[in-house]
């Protein structure tokens, strides 16, 4: 599937409203999420639920007794989450960039300055259609710490952190704070590719898809 860039869905970017969408993270989803996470006023996120729905993306799960009304996830809105703005690639140019992920993961895991190592990449969506262009390609993932020590976990990432300050990053909360460890495996794991998306292995949309396996991480 594959989304216009320039498309919009009552007036607000269809990109945006994708990205919205997939940081729900399969929880339910309210019009008060969509205003809050789109940054628009609360009658255009009704609006905007309504639309959803037509066009299939949400549908409507229950309402609460103070007449909030709750949405979850298509089908076809689990497509539309995977769904990319970037212009489709050629199957050899996927082959090679799962091939030069896969020599990342090796690099990660073996480089013991990340505090996780990579345990698990799948893929999935466009990439398994066989077609020779795809729209994207649909990584999945799954990390775990390093080392079991929680208090020397901690103590490396605070000093992690320090070290990201100090070479002039900025994080707007203590949550981005801590999953700077987590972000820092993830951008290495991406090599910078704008092609490839991750997805952990926690999200809601994996369970309703097929995933290939590609690698699982073995202790030696």
């Amino acid at each position: 599937m594959h989304i216009d860039p320039r498309s919009e869905i009552d007036g607000i970017p269809a990109l945006r409203i994708r990205d919205c969408i997939k940081r729900a993270r399969g929880t339910w989803i309210t019009s008060r999420y969509l205003a809050r996470c789109l940054k628009v006023s609360a009658p255009l996120a009704a609006v905007l639920a309504d639309s959803l729905i037509s066009r299939g993306i949400l549908r409507e799960s229950y309402s609460m007794q103070d007449g909030e009304q709750y949405y979850e996830v298509t089908e076809y809105g689990s497509r539309f989450m995977l769904a990319s703005g970037a212009k489709p690639i050629k199957r050899a140019t996927a082959d090679r960039l799962l091939r030069e992920l896969l020599e990342r993961v090796e690099q990660i895991n073996s480089d013991q300055s990340y505090l996780h190592i990579v345990e698990y990449i799948g893929v999935f969506g466009s990439y398994l259609s066989g077609s020779p262009t795809i729209n994207d390609l649909d990584v999945a993932y799954s990390l775990k710490r390093r080392d079991g020590d929680s208090a020397l976990f901690m103590r490396r990432s605070a000093e992690k952190v320090r070290k990201a300050k100090e070479g002039g990053r900025r994080f707007s909360s203590y949550c981005d704070e801590l999953s700077w460890p987590e972000v820092e495996v993830l951008r290495a794991l991406k090599g910078g590719s704008t092609a490839i998306s991750l997805h952990s292995m926690g999200d809601a949309i994996l369970q309703r898809t097929t995933v290939r396996d590609l690698y699982r991480h073995s202790e030696r």
